[in-house]
């Protein structure tokens, strides 16, 4: 301030009390002071004192906690306007700009500028419904039974749900259910997640005893025997005599229908007494029922007869035989003695040939028929056992496996023999050859590579071994060739 005219020196009075000439630090307003000069003339003079206006204004985002209780629930404040720095009051009595860990609720904050200008905003945290779930029970309606079904309604959470069971199942709704209690999980978009157990129950068990309906039919050696199902049975006991004799039991698995069957084979062609009772799911078993007494009526599905081996070679031979006219199929079944190999044959003809078949030795064979009776199969005894015997090789002949031949000569032997063995490969392999006599005794062997897949040895001093029929095996690359050999005179 500065004063014209007048007498120094010059005293100075404010509105507020101050004595300065000068001011500074003052707020915003209106300040008058008055000047008196040495000779106590005085003058006045008023100034106004200005500030600039509020401009802070506050923004917020945020989001929702994620499940029904959940502290997680977040606010994103933004200043802007304001003069200097900046202080925050919420309405919990937080300081800190941004909040998290948030449970629902609505947060006001208050926002004061290093000019005191002040914005208050308020931002509302949201949860979702609690999540839950109700269902409907529909229990089993019998004893042992899989209708049983659960309807589940989920509420609140966020959609989509998705649900697993307590067997793995992963359905909201559940059918064919048997009794049991069944426990579900479901979770939320948000991966929040309630459970709840529901019970499928049944009704009681009752073992009553079935009652036989009879037989359905009675064809050949076969009855098919019937009865009313048990509501809660697992399992049925049948038992039957013929004539007043022992009885015979068999159990038989459960049906789903309201009906039980099953076929007794082999039934004799007598009076036979027939009876039935149930295991039930409580452990219990029945009385039998009523007796139901039926007759057998057997068909005889005998063995063909007038067996007959012919054209008989050093590999194969034809057996046949006269048909039985119940057959509608027959199987042979022929053995190497030498070896002990079992084979069974197939065929609807009453002849079949055997190929394949091993030199110089003796086979047993048998056939037995198949026949059908009101749309039942059954085989029936073997026929008496025959016996055939493959030639022997000749010089020069070969045994064939795939694109391999395998030539020993001479056969019989009893000097040296000569083996040549033709892979079919062209590539090197080292090979076992081994004699071994009929008791499996090991009295030649040697090892060593074949060439271009072939192999070439004499094996001398034959005479040596006892009289008798060997075995030569040849191991190479994962095969086994094998040729009879006869050594001494023996034809």
């Amino acid at each position: 301030m500065s004063v014209r005219c007048g007498t120094a020196t010059y005293t100075f009075l404010w509105n507020d009390g101050a004595t300065t000439e000068d001011r500074s630090g003052l707020a915003a307003g209106t300040y008058t002071v008055t000047v008196t000069d040495a000779n106590g003339c005085s003058a006045q003079a008023t100034f106004n004192v200005t500030e600039p206006p509020c401009t802070i204004s506050l923004s917020v985002t945020g989001t929702d906690a994620l499940c029904h209780g959940d502290a997680n629930g977040t606010i994103d404040l933004t200043v802007s306007g304001a003069q200097g720095s900046v202080s925050f009051l919420w309405n919990d009595g937080a300081t800190t700009e941004d909040r998290t860990g948030l449970t629902a609720g609505t947060y006001t904050v208050t926002v004061t500028d290093q000019g005191g200008c002040q914005a208050t905003i308020s931002f509302t945290v949201n949860q979702p419904a609690v999540l839950g779930m109700t269902g409907v029970v529909n229990n089993v309606s019998i004893t042992g039974g899989s209708d049983g079904s659960i309807d589940v309604t989920v509420s609140g959470g966020t959609a989509p749900y998705s649900f697993l069971w307590n067997d793995g199942a992963t359905t909201e709704d559940r059918t064919g259910l048997s009794a049991g209690t069944y426990t579900v999980t479901v979770t939320d978009a948000n991966g929040c997640s309630a459970q709840a157990t529901f019970n499928v129950a049944e009704p009681p068990c009752v073992c009553d005893p079935p009652v036989v309906l009879g037989v359905d039919s009675i064809c050949g050696n076969q009855a098919l025997v019937c009865w009313t199902s048990v509501e809660c049975a697992v399992s049925y006991i049948l038992r039957w005599n013929v004539n007043g004799g022992p009885w015979i039991y068999e159990t038989i698995s459960t049906s789903s229908e309201d009906t039980t069957c099953t076929n007794f084979t082999n039934v004799p062609g007598n009076v036979n007494v027939i009876e039935v009772a149930a295991v039930c799911a409580n452990g219990d078993t029945s009385v039998f029922s009523t007796p139901f007494v039926h007759v057998g009526y057997p068909i005889n599905c005998s063995p063909p007869t007038n067996l007959t081996s012919s054209s008989i070679t050093s590999n194969s031979a034809v057996l046949s035989w006269t048909a039985n006219p119940a057959a509608i199929k027959y199987q042979v079944w022929y053995k190497n003695t030498v070896t002990g190999v079992k084979t069974t044959v197939k065929t609807s003809a009453t002849s079949i040939t055997l190929t394949g078949l091993s030199s110089n030795t003796k086979y047993s064979w048998k056939v037995k028929s198949q026949c059908e009776f009101c749309g039942y199969k059954a085989w029936g005894p073997y026929s008496g056992k025959k016996n055939f015997t493959t030639l022997p090789l000749r010089t020069g002949e070969s045994v064939e496996s795939n694109e391999a031949v395998l030539r020993v000569y001479p056969n019989p032997a009893n000097s040296y023999l000569m083996v040549e063995l033709f892979t079919g490969s062209a590539l090197s392999s080292d090979f076992t050859m081994e004699i071994k006599d009929m008791l499996g005794r090991t009295v030649y062997s040697e090892t060593g590579s074949t060439e271009d897949g072939s192999i070439y040895r004499v094996i001398n001093r034959i005479n040596e071994f006892p009289d008798g029929t060997y075995m030569l095996l040849i191991s190479t690359n994962g095969t086994q060739y094998r040729q009879q050999v006869v050594i001494g005179n023996e034809q």
